[in-house]
């Protein structure tokens, strides 16, 4: 299972990023499933999930995006920065 996760699942390149620790947990996790007889494809499809679960977590706009529905602040910042310069 685990090869098949770091070869051909489709989160292989997020797998393969993880820490070791989260790699071992990963196997313990593993072993688990297949003591409980859990099918391999649900195993799957809970880590592609798991995965897109977090890809879809909010990311905080970049500090130089600019929202044109914004006034230009600019404007008011330029006089302090022409008194350093």
């Amino acid at each position: 299972m685990m090869e098949y996760l770091l070869i051909s699942h489709p989160c292989r390149r997020q797998i393969a990023e993880l820490p070791d620790q989260e790699i071992e947990r990963l196997l313990g996790m593993l072993r688990e499933a297949v003591n409980q007889a859990i099918a391999p494809q649900d195993v799957y499809d809970a880590i592609a999930r798991g995965f897109e679960r977090v890809s879809r977590a909010p990311v905080v706009s970049p500090p130089l995006a600019y929202n044109f529905n914004e006034v230009d602040k600019s404007e008011e910042r330029a006089p302090a920065l022409r008194a350093v310069a």
